[in-house]
């Protein structure tokens, strides 16, 4: 658009400056510049009375409907581009609430790490439906979190190492919330190195739960680099 503009504008001042010379030249203002102030006095008179207008109505009626059709057109795709934006602030919205739901539901799963193994599966299953939504924001995360889940649900597993890794999955959760909380453009479905979260997260959770930070692996690809 720029482009065009900076052409139009060159197009102009050529055209003006020819227009200006050939004028010059027909009046002979180089041998007397009286001619050139009265021909000028009456174009001002007639610029300003808009005598010129009646020559030309036809043609400034036509390049007037050309104008407003342009800047109806104009309107309505700044009104559309307005339109899309907000529906998609509304749907990083819904998003991010549903991620926050699902981070709250990990949270229950890991108060139930030690307790009795029935009531342990009933946050473990709530888990496994908090997947759908997490699938919609970062696929590759709800497919690590489903197998770990599953894994757990089936084998009971109350293990330090699933339980910090559970706890480092909820942080990436947490951190995709916030990400859809902020956006104002379409910026799912996520991948790992859209996420970066905070490398520091991982390590606290490794030096609280004495678990080597090479187990957590395949969560630091989501991290931002060191």
């Amino acid at each position: 658009m720029k482009i065009l503009a900076w052409a139009a504008g060159v197009l102009c001042a050529v055209w003006l400056t020819a227009f200006t010379w050939i004028k010059w030249s027909d009046l002979g203002c180089s041998q007397d510049w009286t001619i050139c102030a009265h021909e000028t006095g009456i174009w001002f008179r007639k610029l300003v009375l808009l005598e010129w207008a009646s020559k030309w109505q036809t043609l400034l009626a036509g390049l007037g409907a050309v104008v407003g059709g342009a800047f109806v057109l104009w309107a309505a795709k700044t009104e559309i581009s307005e339109s899309r934006k907000d529906a998609i602030v509304r749907t990083n919205q819904q998003l991010s609430q549903e991620m926050f739901v699902a981070f709250q539901t990990l949270l229950k799963a890991l108060r139930s790490w030690q307790t009795n193994p029935d009531v342990r599966s009933v946050y473990l299953d709530q888990s496994m439906t908090a997947i759908a939504s997490i699938t919609k924001c970062c696929p590759q995360l709800a497919t690590e979190l489903s197998v770990l889940l599953t894994r757990v649900r089936l084998t009971h597993s109350t293990s330090s190492i699933d339980a910090a890794k559970l706890q480092a999955y909820a942080a990436l959760v947490v951190t995709i919330a916030n990400i859809l909380q902020r956006a104002t453009r379409q910026t799912t479905p996520l991948q790992a190195s859209d996420v970066g979260m905070n490398k520091a997260t991982v390590v606290d959770i490794s030096d609280k739960s004495d678990i080597p930070l090479h187990e957590f692996e395949s969560i630091l690809v989501y991290c931002t680099p060191d």
